[in-house]
């Protein structure tokens, strides 16, 4: 039976300095004081109950992300919002950053590609 995966990650913003306008700038890397990251994330099983999450204050950066491969590498569906163009890519990178090899290859279900897909809001 195939795996499907609900999942959805939060980000943390990066700090820098020398913004003083609201509008969107174009940042010099010298000017990131700390970067962007994720921060947790949630995922839950389709025909299982719980819901599980893993977040850096839980254990560390490293063991969320750990996490979060695991998650991918057992998955035959990822599905979530916006999930293929965000969420996966942000996971791809922090995995990549901690050296991690890249998870067993999974077929995306984004929801908001589908709905821009079928329908007209």
């Amino acid at each position: 039976m195939a795996r499907v995966v609900f999942l959805d990650i939060e980000r943390q913003s990066g700090i820098a300095d020398g913004i003083w306008q609201s509008k969107q700038t174009w940042l010099n890397p010298s000017q990131m004081l700390e970067a962007p990251s994720t921060i947790c994330f949630a995922w839950k099983w389709l025909g299982e109950d719980e819901v599980f999450y893993s977040a850096e204050w839980n254990g560390g950066h490293k063991k969320m992300v750990k996490a979060a491969h695991r998650v991918l590498d057992e998955a035959d569906y990822v599905v979530g919002w916006n999930s293929k163009n965000f969420d996966v890519k942000h996971l791809r990178t922090e995995m990549l950053l901690e050296g991690l090899r890249p998870p067993s290859p999974w077929k995306d279900i984004d929801l908001l590609l589908t709905a821009r897909r079928n329908f007209g809001f």
